[in-house]
């Protein structure tokens, strides 16, 4: 997401580049040069799961560079550098429109790592870092912000069907699956 700084003016999107096995290595880069570079980069994403496990899925606008107009996890967007995986949780608020809960209720799902080339030349390599958050709250409470077109609840055992309807995340999606599980709704 570009964010406004004062006046409205957009700030510039830092990132900390990460190793391939995950390590932050201290250097920041814009979020283009990134991509641009094809470097490792840590990345929050935040699957929202009701008690009935349908999972809320957004679906990415027609002007996000990556994967326009797929399904995607509830909210998910890049961890500034210098920014913790709590302060991340913004995206949940930026993208949703409804604040984060406290970190506590959430639980971590794992890391996976997701590496996808794109027609615009973006090279997109990703450690993400993948939570739950069992929530019923309903569909109409959202206030999806401009990064997202719409919003759909599925059931979670049915991801599978969609496809290439949606952004791959296989490995997160079977431990998502298997953390769903283990947890009830809160």
């Amino acid at each position: 997401m570009r964010h406004r700084g004062p006046g409205d003016r957009p700030l510039i999107e830092m990132l900390e580049v990460f190793d391939a096995a995950g390590n932050g290595t201290g250097v920041a880069k814009t979020r283009e040069a990134i991509h641009r570079d094809g470097d490792w980069h840590l990345a929050l994403f935040c699957w929202i799961v009701d008690r009935h496990d349908r999972v809320l899925l957004q679906r990415r606008a027609a002007t996000k560079d990556v994967w326009p107009m797929r399904l995607d996890a509830s909210a998910a967007g890049h961890v500034r550098f210098g920014e913790t995986i709590e302060e991340a949780m913004r995206e949940i608020e930026e993208e949703l429109g409804v604040p984060p809960p406290p970190f506590e209720v959430l639980r971590r799902v794992g890391r996976f790592r997701h590496e996808s080339r794109h027609p615009n030349g973006i090279v997109c390599r990703e450690h993400e870092d993948t939570w739950l958050w069992r929530s019923d709250r309903p569909l109409s409470e959202y206030r999806p912000g401009p990064e997202v077109h719409s919003l759909v609840l599925h059931p979670l055992a049915a991801l599978a069907t969609l496809g290439e309807a949606l952004v791959p995340h296989e490995d997160a999606i079977r431990a998502l699956q298997l953390v769903t599980s283990q947890t009830k709704s809160s």
